[in-house]
């Protein structure tokens, strides 16, 4: 089969590595293209997928809100995301910066 993004490599059967928000999800059989590398995974494959991301918490991203705080910014967390990280205002949460990726990563501890 002819790769249907780029309509110039041929799509194999593989085992790819699944990550997401930088955290590895799993292996999956994908068809692959050999040229351009897109990734196509049936439906049952796909299900899978989202079951491990549910798993690993990483699927039903939210946005957030940023608010001006004096000369800072504050992202506030929705109460129920907050309650399940455990989040007090005593909590000291630590800020991981990734420039290049435009992703701020905060470690609760």
């Amino acid at each position: 089969m002819i790769c249907p993004i780029c309509e110039k490599g041929r799509m194999s059967k593989r085992t790819v590595d699944v990550v997401r928000h930088g955290l590895f999800v799993g292996h999956f059989k994908a068809d692959m293209c050999g040229h351009c590398h897109e990734q196509i995974f049936d439906s049952k494959v796909a299900s899978a997928i989202e079951a491990k991301m549910k798993e690993l918490g990483l699927f039903g991203a939210e946005k957030a809100s940023v608010y001006k705080v004096g000369g800072n910014f504050a992202i506030a967390l929705k109460a129920t995301i907050a309650k399940a990280l455990g989040v007090t205002k005593a909590s000291k949460p630590v800020i991981i910066t990734q420039l290049k990726e435009k992703r701020l990563i905060v470690e609760m501890g």
